[in-house]
């Protein structure tokens, strides 16, 4: 960023540094660490614009075409950096704001040039020329990273983003304009998805706004101008018309996530900062000849500056009367809506207070004093723009067991994956599971840990570990890359998703449901099916206990609701018990038991309206024989939630769970054992032609 701001904008050495650590350091780039392609990718976007002043501006001499080619290869190995670096979309995103650039220099070259000591090309080849040496640039990106772009392509045929995504996929994770406030400036601690995080210090953006405010008398801060517009735009997403457009256009319909083209924006600003802080030093340091002279630089510095704490004031404002909205139109499950808290609101009003204090004394003081307060103006900048990234990501740290310690889930499938129980065959490699929770429940250790922790960790990384322990007895989102588990689950579960994939999970997810990214348990509230589960090697399920229910003092596992079409037996446990419970809505099933040697079929009474059944046996005894039978004659058949064996004597009780289905762990989540589960690989005696994985999913549903 410091020599995109030297080159593009002549910045000076000072207004380049400031404007590298607004880029650099500020709330876009930061609030992505987690995103590690994504950053690695855009820390070649400033690059870009260090070269491209060639294209646009060749020297008049006879080196133009050795120059040219020079500038063709160094650009077109940015792009090629950039694509190795995984993440597409960001390639695209610059390569897009590279021609709009080229096209807004070009423009802006129209109507005249700064005076320099060089004369710029005329005619058709002159205008095109750049545009032309860009896609050469990309020719050599595509030559240089071929060795990831070919099998990239290959698996782009099978992606379910093949032929593009639908649109709502493409217009999610839009910028809401209701965060506005809250995504430009600095959060001191507030946080917001990180997505939608692009702040900077309010006299950044007051920078920002002086520097563009040269656009009349400086064409090369056009296309800066135009550039940081639309990027906002397009940020916006689905809240403007323009981006419904392009979302139907290839390339455009690949991507997700409009707010990443704040990317732009935030370079843009920050080279625009610098820039106004070198109108300002200039402006106090200079030895104007008369005051009228003085006078007339300064009245073309106060107008942006009254602009500036106009709009900021109106941003603030926003913030608040934004709330006011949010209760009409959501800004969805990711950010919900927050008013700024008060400490966010007093943070901003202190650094408007001392902005405006800085840039009186630049404008009014004497030379000396507002050189000294143009310094002192920097300082504040890169103060506050440390102050507010005190609330990223990168800053909540906790204790490092929310990554190294080993939850008992995790150690349950460790020790089956590594063939460690007695009588059980190894399976290579480990077979997969499902994690279907949503982690809304408190681990068993909670108090514990908060009363380890509480003279160590303040209250946020206690938190922040509380949750890193929840998803790790879950297994989710993605640990099976960290333990080594596979899951069923696409989103780094160990399966690509690809289009196939997606279809074929259809069997698994609810009906009108479908996955794009491979996840599945935020669409499954109960178990799936346990043939569509076997057929892909889904030996294990992991659920929590937030559905299941108490009813007088007896558990019921809900995990296996189940509509009983035809007899399902079920294994009978070694537990002496006087009196079989059954929770349903509706009709429940007659039980078939066998007892003692004998069987007998039973029908649930009514024990505790309005879903509560029971059985009483003829004497406490261990059931050898458990069936549920199904309903003759019911036209919407019987229902079953659950059932547990109870021994009335002394409360004790078990619930059961439907085959194939084995209950092989239960601490703060369950792990259930599909018996039925097929290895990864296996024989089939007969088979039927599909023409592609739609039909086939239509056939095996049939």
């Amino acid at each position: 960023a410091y020599l995109a701001g030297r080159r593009s904008l002549g910045l000076e050495r000072g207004a380049a540094l400031l404007a590298a650590a607004l880029f650099s350091l500020g709330g876009y780039l930061t609030a992505q660490v987690e995103h590690v392609n994504q950053l690695q990718g855009l820390a070649w976007l400033p690059w870009f614009f260090v070269f491209l002043p060639r294209l646009a501006d060749p020297p008049a001499d006879g080196r133009t075409r050795r120059s040219t080619v020079v500038t063709i290869l160094v650009i077109g190995s940015l792009f090629a950096l950039q694509l190795l670096a995984g993440h597409t979309q960001t390639a695209f995103i610059s390569g897009v704001a590279v021609a709009l650039w080229l096209a807004f220099r070009g423009l802006s070259d129209r109507t005249g040039w700064r005076t320099e000591a060089r004369t710029k090309p005329t005619g058709p080849w002159a205008t095109w020329r750049p545009f032309a040496a860009l896609v050469a640039a990309v020719g050599v990106a595509v030559v240089l990273a071929a060795a990831q772009l070919l099998p990239t392509l290959e698996l782009a045929g099978q992606s379910s983003r093949q032929g593009g995504l639908p649109l709502n996929e493409v217009l999610s994770f839009s910028w809401h304009p209701l965060h506005l406030a809250r995504g430009l400036l600095p959060g001191y601690g507030q946080t917001l998805f990180s997505e939608y995080v692009a702040f900077l210090p309010l006299t950044a953006l007051a920078l920002a706004v002086v520097g563009a405010w040269a656009w009349r008398r400086d064409r090369a801060v056009r296309p800066w101008v135009a550039l940081v517009v639309v990027a906002f735009v397009l940020a916006l997403g689905r809240f403007t018309p323009l981006y419904y457009l392009l979302g139907r256009l290839p390339a455009f319909d690949l991507f997700r996530a409009p707010a990443r083209w704040l990317a732009v924006a935030a370079l843009g600003l920050a080279l625009l900062a610098g820039y106004g802080w070198q109108r300002l030093r200039a402006y106090a340091t200079a030895d104007y000849p008369t005051v009228e002279a003085r006078r007339a630089a300064r009245a073309e510095l106060v107008r942006p500056l009254i602009v500036a704490a106009g709009g900021l004031a109106l941003l603030i404002a926003w913030g608040y009367a934004a709330g006011w909205v949010a209760r009409f139109v959501p800004t969805g499950a990711e950010a919900p809506f927050a008013m700024p808290a008060f400490r966010t609101l007093l943070g901003w009003l202190i650094e408007f207070a001392l902005g405006a204090l800085l840039l009186w004394a630049i404008l009014y003081a004497g030379r000396e004093r507002a050189g000294a307060a143009t310094r002192d103006l920097a300082v504040l900048t890169l103060g506050v723009l440390w102050l507010g990234s005190r609330g990223l990501p990168y800053n909540q740290l906790t204790t490092p067991e929310a990554y190294f310690d080993l939850r008992p889930p995790q150690a349950r499938l460790s020790a089956l994956a590594a063939c460690r129980v007695p009588a059980r065959e190894c399976a290579t490699p480990p077979d997969r599971f499902l994690s279907l929770s949503n982690i809304f429940f408190d681990p068993g250790d909670l108090a514990e840990i908060e009363s380890l922790y509480a003279d160590q960790l303040d209250a946020a990384a206690i938190y922040d570990y509380v949750i890193a322990v929840k998803h790790k007895e879950v297994l989710s989102p993605n640990l099976s890359l960290i333990t080594g588990l596979p899951a069923i689950d696409g989103f780094d579960g160990g399966i690509l998703p690809l289009r196939s994939y997606s279809q074929t999970m259809g069997l698994i997810l609810p009906e009108g449901s479908a996955t794009t990214d491979g996840r599945l348990r935020e669409y499954l509230s109960a178990a799936p099916n346990a043939r569509w589960l076997s057929l892909f090697n889904g030996r294990y399920l992991i659920t929590d206990k937030t559905g299941d229910a108490w009813r007088e003092g007896v558990y019921f596992d809900r995990q296996h609701p189940t509509a009983v079409e035809e007899a399902i037996r079920l294994a009978a446990p070694p537990f002496e018990a006087t009196e079989l419970w059954l929770l349903a809505e509706g009709l429940p099933p007659d039980v078939e038991v066998g007892l003692a040697g004998e069987v007998w079929t039973a029908t649930p009474e009514l024990w505790i309206a309005p879903d509560v059944y029971r059985i009483v046996f003829p004497e406490p005894a261990a059931a050898e024989a458990l069936t549920l039978l199904p309903c003759e004659g019911e036209p919407d058949g019987c229902y079953l939630d659950a059932l547990t064996l109870v021994d009335s004597r002394d409360g004790a009780f078990l619930p059961l769970s439907l085959p194939p289905y084995r209950l092989i762990f239960s601490g703060d989540v369950k792990i259930y054992e599909n018996t039925d589960a097929q290895p990864r690989a296996f024989l089939v005696h007969d088979w039927q032609w599909a023409v592609d994985p739609a039909a086939a999913v239509s056939a095996m549903q049939a």
